[in-house]
């Protein structure tokens, strides 16, 4: 049995290929798209290596790059859907989520800002207090250095401390 070429550097990370119906490419660019998808299927299991391939045949040399990249990203990014409504019952949630999405990704991913300053709004609105200050309070640790995120939490503890349940 062949020896793996994948190393240790290959750990956790992500290769999308992509092969246009270009026979004009040249035999020896074909061959080795197809070499490498040969050895890419015959990979370990074990290997924490993920790749994705598709083959346009619609698209030639000069066209294959705008679909390509776009399956690209949606391979890369599987599974960065936010689950919004899940997180604004359970705010662990959305740690979890980023969790993995960071591991796949292999750095650090948060939470928009932004966006969870809008989940605990929704939340203020449907009384959701624990939730929305929970959301709060991650904001502050994601962004340590947001004036806005400290002074939110500050102003909504002030105003709802009183509905808080105290464990």
């Amino acid at each position: 049995m062949e020896k793996s070429w994948v190393t240790d550097d290959h750990n956790n990370k992500l290769l999308f290929v992509a092969k246009a119906n270009d026979p004009g490419s040249g035999e020896e660019h074909h061959q080795g798209i197809l070499g490498l998808q040969k050895k890419l299927k015959n990979l370990d299991q074990h290997i924490n290596f993920e790749w994705g391939y598709k083959f346009y045949s619609e698209e030639d040399h000069g066209s294959v790059v705008v679909p390509a990249a776009y399956d690209a990203f949606r391979f890369i990014f599987a599974g960065y859907q936010m689950p919004v409504k899940e997180a604004m019952k359970e705010p662990s949630l959305l740690e979890y989520h980023f969790e993995g999405i960071s591991k796949r990704l292999g750095y650090t991913v948060v939470p928009d800002e932004a966006l969870i300053d809008q989940l605990a709004r929704v939340c203020v609105s449907r009384e959701s207090f624990e939730q929305a200050a929970i959301l709060l309070l991650q904001n502050t640790k994601n962004y340590p250095k947001s004036r806005h995120a400290m002074e939110r939490y500050e102003s909504f503890l002030k105003k709802y401390d009183s509905r808080l349940t105290r464990e």
